[in-house]
């Protein structure tokens, strides 16, 4: 039984990772999400063991990652907000850095998403995965592999669900280069990539368009 741990799991992606995951049964994945909060009790799906951990702070999250036979990091922030306080440095780039050097003497692979092609209002945004990615090319070789998808949807978030519908039909319809790399993609067909990935399958986002 191969133990899968999802960073981020109680977030859009990560949940619908975890979803999908869950499908195959208790008998065939250990799944454990880590987050900030740990996620609301309510939200837990059955046979997901949810553990609340500061990433920057040495705790429990270290070993469940150490004994993981994948990682799969869905960590990081679209748009920083000042409001908030969130930047890409404290959100995405130090917790990100920080799984890759917690896991650089075991086994345990890498999943990162990454970004196929990002419009310029994004810039700082694709930096950020593409320093987190090369560094963990470094540090972990082999057992780092990115993935690039694009737009990443669902009708669970309306504000990404009709524009993804609307860029899927555009690309289908355009077969321009540039329109191509936007890749929009359904979040159960992106967590059927990954699970392709886990069970040893080649997947197309594992490839730059």
């Amino acid at each position: 039984m191969q133990k899968i741990v999802v960073m981020g799991g109680t977030g859009f992606i990560g949940t619908g990772i975890l979803k999908q995951l869950q499908r195959a049964g208790s008998q065939v994945y250990e799944l454990v999400s880590i987050s900030k909060s740990g996620g609301h009790v309510h939200d837990h799906l059955p046979n997901v063991r949810y553990l609340a951990a500061d990433l920057m702070q040495e705790g429990d999250w270290q070993r469940e990652v150490q004994s993981a036979d994948w990682l799969i990091n869905c960590i990081g922030i679209l748009f920083p907000n000042p409001i908030k306080k969130t930047s890409y440095e404290q959100n995405s780039l130090l917790p990100g850095l920080r799984i890759i050097d917690s896991i650089k003497l075991s086994n345990t692979k890498l999943i990162f998403l990454n970004m196929n092609s990002a419009p310029f209002f994004l810039n700082k945004y694709a930096k950020t995965k593409n320093v987190i990615a090369e560094y963990a090319d470094r540090q972990l070789k082999s057992r780092a592999i990115n993935i690039y998808p694009g737009l990443v949807y669902d009708k669970a978030r309306n504000n990404t669900y009709y524009m993804g519908k609307g860029l899927n039909v555009f690309v289908n319809k355009i077969h321009w280069d540039w329109s191509n790399k936007l890749r929009p993609i359904p979040r159960y067909q992106l967590a059927e990539e990954i699970e392709k990935i886990i069970n040893g399958e080649e997947s197309e986002l594992m490839h730059k368009i």
